[in-house]
């Protein structure tokens, strides 16, 4: 029988035969920090009451918006 080790990155869950590569790998990943806005449209426009917009300030201090 044969053992076989692998790492995984514990944020987007990649598996890597070299523990320093999945180190790597956990290290690049930026992570949200908090919700720094929102863009809503009238209810006429989007009946729904979701943000068709956020912005999202990362754990780098970058703000990234994400659209719907």
């Amino acid at each position: 029988m044969k053992v076989i080790e692998k790492y995984r990155c514990e944020i987007c869950h990649t598996e890597y035969a070299d523990r320093k590569q999945a180190e790597a790998c956990e290290k690049s990943h930026k992570q949200p920090t908090k919700i720094s806005g929102a863009r809503h449209l009238s209810m006429a426009q989007n009946g729904t009451g979701y943000p068709v917009s956020i912005t999202v300030k990362m754990s780098d201090g970058k703000e990234v918006i994400y659209k719907r």
